[in-house]
C-alpha cells in the first residue's frame, strides 16, 4: 500500500463526508497545504464552507453535495456547548412543525464575525452548558419561552423530555445544573416546573 506523503494525496484519500482544515493535513509546508486546498476547490474535489473549513462531499452531475446548514454551524462552532436554539430547538425535539427561515444555533463563548448564510448564532454566557449534549441544550433553549416555541402545549414538552431521558439522550442532573446557572429567570421557573411534572424534582 502506498503511503500518503503530500497534502494533495491526503485530500484525495479523504472519505466522502469529511471536513478538513489546513491544520488537519499532516504533510507539506503551510504554503503547500494552502495550495493543495485551493487546487482541490478549483478542481471540484472540495467545497469551501467557511474561512478555513472545507468539505469533501459526493460528486453528482449537479456538483458536489454539501452538508446541512446546522452541520456546518456545528463544524465551525464546535460541539462543546453548542446546540439548536429557538424554533430550531423545538423542531429538533419534535415540538413544532414550523420551519424557521434560518437555522438557529446557541453556543457558549466567542462566535465568528460571520457564519454561513442562513444560520443565526445566539451567544449564551452559561458555561455549565459546556457539559450538555445537543438535546439537553435544545431543552434549555425551549424552556426560555415554551409558550412560543412549543406547538402542542406544555404536556407535549414534558412527554418529549421524559422520552429522551428514558432513552438516555437527556440527563437530568447536568440539565438541572445548567438550568440553575441560566441568566433567564423564565428558564429557571420553567425548568423547575418541568422537573416537577416529570416527577424528578
Amino acid at each position: 500500500m502506498s503511503q500518503v506523503s503530500s497534502p494533495g494525496a491526503e485530500l484525495r484519500a479523504l472519505p466522502v463526508g469529511s471536513y478538513v482544515r489546513i491544520a488537519d493535513l499532516r504533510h507539506g509546508s503551510p504554503t503547500a497545504k494552502r495550495s493543495a486546498l485551493s487546487h482541490a476547490v478549483r478542481s471540484g474535489d472540495l467545497v469551501r464552507l467557511h474561512a478555513g473549513l472545507y468539505f469533501k462531499g459526493e460528486r453528482t452531475r449537479f456538483g458536489m453535495t454539501r452538508p446541512r446548514l446546522e452541520d456546518i454551524a456545528f463544524a465551525v462552532l464546535g460541539t462543546s456547548g453548542t446546540g439548536p436554539a429557538e424554533y430550531s430547538a423545538a423542531r429538533y425535539l419534535g415540538l413544532t412543525t414550523q420551519v424557521p427561515k434560518a437555522v438557529h444555533v446557541a453556543t457558549v463563548g466567542h462566535t465568528p464575525d460571520s457564519l454561513v448564510k442562513g444560520v443565526e448564532v445566539h451567544t449564551r454566557r452559561n458555561r455549565a452548558r459546556l457539559n450538555l449534549n445537543r438535546s439537553e441544550i435544545a431543552v434549555l433553549e425551549v424552556l426560555r419561552d415554551p409558550g412560543n416555541f412549543v406547538e402542542r402545549g406544555w404536556t407535549s414538552l414534558v412527554d418529549a423530555v421524559r422520552s429522551r431521558v428514558s432513552d438516555g439522550d437527556v440527563r437530568v442532573e447536568p440539565l438541572r445544573a445548567a438550568a440553575d446557572s441560566e441568566h433567564s429567570r423564565a428558564t429557571h421557573t420553567n425548568a423547575g416546573r418541568l422537573f416537577a411534572d416529570m416527577g424528578v424534582a
